[in-house]
């Protein structure tokens, strides 16, 4: 059995998805309240899942009455906005979803059991724009990595080594090289070889 708490202001929301879940024999609506009485209710009925409607200024409070649980479940935010702001809020809160009002509905067996089981829920609206602001933040990270290896391999370089690198970056051949910086050009293998025939 799954145990589930709603938490939403709206009380014709609350007993809609109550509706709805209850006609699912594997599903128990532990407590149906508010979104101010969440916290008190996930402490009180130690659900499986919670699916919630909350505002930003209320997720801090929120975030810390469930901190304080020794198992915290795992939470599905049920909202009316699909704005990156709201969902970047509950997600930073630690949500495990975030499901649009109304996709809710009819979906709410399949999002509580899939909750259930561990599995992350995203409204189709919002994917994307999480996907890509994960994906924009990888990339970041690895070009910053990058920029700090080769700062770093830089560091190692002699000044006349890194003279040399920025010559070779601005295209110029090992002979134009040696003469930007003065330096004598070595002798080839087939040069060598010839003097040391001739003075065979």
């Amino acid at each position: 059995m799954i145990k589930v708490v709603l938490a939403d202001d709206e009380a014709r929301v609350r007993a809609c998805l109550a509706e709805v879940l209850g006609s699912a024999a594997d599903i128990e609506v532990a407590a149906s309240v508010p979104a101010a009485g969440a916290a008190q209710a996930v402490r009180l009925q130690a659900p499986d899942v919670v699916l919630l409607d909350i505002c930003p200024h209320d997720t801090p409070a929120l975030k810390a009455g469930l901190d304080t649980l020794d198992v915290r479940p795992p939470v599905c935010v049920l909202s009316a906005r699909d704005d990156e702001e709201y969902v970047g809020f509950a997600l930073d809160a630690g949500a495990r979803g975030y499901v649009l009002k109304g996709d809710a509905p009819a979906r709410a067996v399949e999002l509580v059991r899939m909750l259930g089981a561990g599995w992350t829920m995203l409204s189709a609206p919002v994917h994307d724009p999480v996907i890509d602001h994960y994906l924009a933040a990888r990339h970041r990270e690895r070009r910053e990595h990058d920029d700090c290896g080769a700062a770093a391999a830089l560091g190692t370089l002699t000044p006349r080594e890194r003279d040399v690198l920025v010559l070779v970056a601005e295209g110029l051949t090992n002979h134009a090289i040696a003469g930007r910086l003065h330096l004598a050009p070595a002798p080839s293998r087939t040069t060598s070889r010839s003097s040391c025939a001739n003075s065979a």
